[in-house]
């Protein structure tokens, strides 16, 4: 997507997926927490570790 100028915007719930975002080249991140309104789109949490 990077070839076609297309911007690539991430959300993140933690540091830790701030940093993930920044290593893969994300353009813009977008930081969540409870006060916009309780849903938070982590994804660090919800990926298989083992």
């Amino acid at each position: 997507m990077k070839e076609n100028n297309v911007i690539l915007i991430g959300t993140c719930t933690t540091l830790e997926e701030a940093i993930l975002h920044e290593k893969s080249g994300i353009d813009i991140i977008c930081f969540q927490g409870s006060e916009t309104g309780g849903h938070r789109g982590n994804f660090l949490s919800e990926i298989p570790t083992n």
